[in-house]
């Protein structure tokens, strides 16, 4: 007799819990993913794509509602009907009847926490792709909207579109270059080029007879074309911990320069540290012995001999000769091939200048550069025994690879070990300015991954608590009607979801300790279950 029982309460809520999951679902995927992705230009057809994308998305948010409210209107009707003084005049208790919903709440959140925590990233990685399959209709699309395309570097501005022809008339084209310091290009015809490299796009303005404006300058000039070399294109959906599956989560919070945008702030500051440290080897070097010979490329090795040194704090050491003057020996095949002499040299650490579109997916590794000045002298020795001499203005060599033994310093094996070296190395102005960009992102980023991990625990043990106390509230206030049981399934529900998002925002705040967003999001729980405990027991007493 139980089995059957347990059996009709089970169908029931079953039924229910389907029957409100698909117009909370339907209206939550239009209003929340689908108008804004159709705003950025995607076609009938992606858009359509994209919801059966979003529905995993959905799910996962409106499931537990769902069931919530399938658990009041069930069990209300249950006693309304007076069921449940049949049951109860039978011999049977009410925690008995409410072992149904009690299964019900466990296999939501079970579904809840598998859909947050691995099937929903999945999803919306697949989405993202397939809104990017077209991407000259996302950036058209804006444009056509009267709006503008907006990009990393800048952002387009078109008053007529014509997309089969790939041509903008009436084009404004802001560049974006530092605070204060932007530039605008007015064209009345521009063509567009795209670029597709692997998941990678990038978009390049063709502008002719363009009028330029300098804000940092305040000037306004006129050219007949403007490069403004290849744009990247911004993701339709952005890197966010929200979308991270629970394993990446876990990874990134142990090991946090493996998020993108930390690893790139990452290999700015590591940069800067090798350019110096590099640099700061050949002024030691030329302070303590007055020569050093660590320079070379495939046919040659470059020894340099000065006076004296003087490096910068930075990227750049300037040298000095005496009386001798200073010079560069050339040794090619293990005899001196070039002799060069001047009164000055600058040794320059840099990363080399490459075709956007032709390193896209190639690392350009850092080099240095040596460039004498004043009164330069230039002797070749040739293979007969002769050598020619000759003066010049100038004598540079570019391209020369950081010895390997600095490259590998310069590696750090933590974030705190990239702070350490780049305090040690840099003088505090410039390290304070290389590191200050990573110090900011990177706490904010490890709040924002444990914000996501406590968000999605907490919601997903709420599933079996809101399920729980949905039926038993609807026992205890008959809530069978469609108001009473909606009114009493939405307070608990929003009570949690107001103190899981409020501890969330908590957490990624600068000016809260992270302890105290954890102990809001995690308040809506134990509120949860003191509720719980106090309606059961009230149901077991009666």
């Amino acid at each position: 007799m139980i089995r059957i029982l347990h059996g009709y309460i089970g169908r029931e809520l079953l039924k229910a819990t389907g029957l409100s999951l698909v117009p909370f679902t339907l209206v939550m995927t239009i209003f929340a993913i689908i108008e804004p992705m159709r705003g950025q230009g995607l076609a009938p057809a992606q858009i359509a794509a994209l919801f059966g994308y979003t529905l995993p998305v959905m799910l996962s948010l409106t499931l537990p509602i769902a069931a919530l409210f399938a658990a009041t209107i069930v069990y209300g009707r249950f006693s309304q009907d007076n069921e449940l003084m049949a049951c109860r005049a039978s011999g049977l208790s009410v925690l008995t009847l409410l072992k149904p919903a009690l299964l019900l709440g466990a296999l939501v959140t079970v579904v809840s926490l598998g859909l947050n925590s691995y099937v929903s990233p999945r999803i919306v990685e697949m989405g993202e792709r397939a809104a990017m399959a077209n991407v000259r209709g996302i950036v058209y699309g804006q444009l056509s909207g009267e709006e503008n395309a907006r990009f990393r570097r800048g952002l387009i501005r078109a008053e007529e579109v014509y997309e089969d022809h790939d041509v903008l008339r009436g084009m404004v084209v802001a560049q974006f270059n530092r605070p204060g310091d932007v530039e605008f290009y007015l064209a009345r015809q521009t063509h567009l080029d795209f670029l597709t490299e692997g998941d990678k796009v990038r978009i390049k303005p063709n502008m002719r007879h363009v009028h330029v404006v300098m804000t940092a300058e305040q000037s306004v000039g006129w050219q007949q074309t403007a490069d403004l070399g290849y744009w990247p294109l911004p993701d339709v959906v952005q890197e966010h911990p929200s979308w991270y599956d629970w394993s990446r989560l876990m990874e990134i919070h142990r090991h946090p320069r493996k998020h993108p945008e930390i690893r790139r702030d990452m290999e700015s500051v590591q940069e800067q540290l090798l350019h110096a440290l590099a640099v700061r080897r050949v002024a030691d070097a030329i302070n303590d012995d007055g020569e050093y010979a660590e320079l070379g490329d495939e046919r040659n090795l470059y020894v340099i001999k000065a006076a004296r040194a003087e490096w910068d704090g930075g990227e750049s050491v300037r040298l000095f000769g005496d009386d001798d003057r200073l010079e560069v020996q050339v040794i090619r095949d293990g005899r001196l091939y070039q002799l060069v002499t001047a009164e000055r040299a600058d040794i320059v650490a840099h990363k080399p200048d490459e075709d956007l579109a032709g390193a896209m997916d190639r690392e350009t590794r850092s080099q240095i550069g040596i460039e004498l000045r004043r009164n330069v002298q230039v002797q070749t020795h040739l293979e007969d025994g002769e050598f020619d001499t000759h003066r010049r203005e100038g004598w540079a060599i570019g391209g020369l690879e950081i010895p390997r033994d600095i490259v590998a310093e310069a590696e750090p094996r933590s974030l705190e070990h990239l702070y350490q070296l780049t305090e040690q190395t840099l003088d505090a102005d410039r390290a304070e300015q290389a590191l200050s960009r990573l110090r900011h992102r990177s706490p904010r980023l490890l709040n924002r991954i444990l914000a996501e991990m406590h968000t999605r625990m907490a919601y997903g043990i709420s599933c079996f608590l809101l399920v729980a106390m949905g039926a038993a509230l609807g026992l205890v206030f008959r809530g069978g009607e469609i108001i009473s049981a909606f009114a009493l399934s939405v307070v608990p529900a929003a009570l949690v979801i107001v103190l899981v998002v409020m501890g969330k925002q908590l957490m990624t705040s600068r000016d809260v300790p992270v302890s105290v967003g954890i102990v809001v999001i995690w308040s809506g729980i134990v509120a949860l279950i003191i509720g719980d405990l106090c309606i059961y027991y009230y149901l077991k007493r009666r």
